[in-house]
């Protein structure tokens, strides 16, 4: 699979992963929020358009390397430890920065989650 294609269905995947966190979190929050029905509409387009954006900006750049004979294990095992880290310090400064509001934690949550998918999505070794 070339490298486009990779991406395409690592970003297909973390849309539909990320949209159904999302349409668990509207469910769970449906009495605080009646107008969730909007935002159910929109994300799964709004997420795909963030997957991708987030898989070009921050996975793909590691992933290229692949290309030049390091293999997608060796970067995994490598980089994986630290953007975990960076990303998950970054989801929680953003988290205590809002004062643990709702819906900026949701989305903090199911960011870091979907990240953490992609990374095993786009370096799962090829059999």
């Amino acid at each position: 699979m070339n490298t486009a294609q990779r991406v395409i269905v690592s970003a297909g995947k973390a849309a539909l992963f990320s949209s159904g966190l999302l349409v668990l979190f509207l469910l769970y929050a449906e009495k605080i929020y009646n107008e969730w029905s909007v935002i159910l509409i929109f994300s799964v387009g709004i997420t795909f358009v963030i997957a991708i954006g987030m898989i070009v900006l921050t996975i793909l750049p590691l992933y290229l390397i692949e290309r030049s004979g390091i293999s997608g294990d060796v970067i995994f095992k490598k980089y994986f430890p630290f953007y975990a880290i960076v990303f998950f310090s970054s989801c929680l400064f953003i988290v205590v920065s809002s004062e643990f509001n709702t819906i900026i934690t949701a989305i903090c949550v199911i960011a870091y989650f979907t990240a953490m998918m992609s990374w095993i999505w786009m370096f799962k070794p090829k059999r």
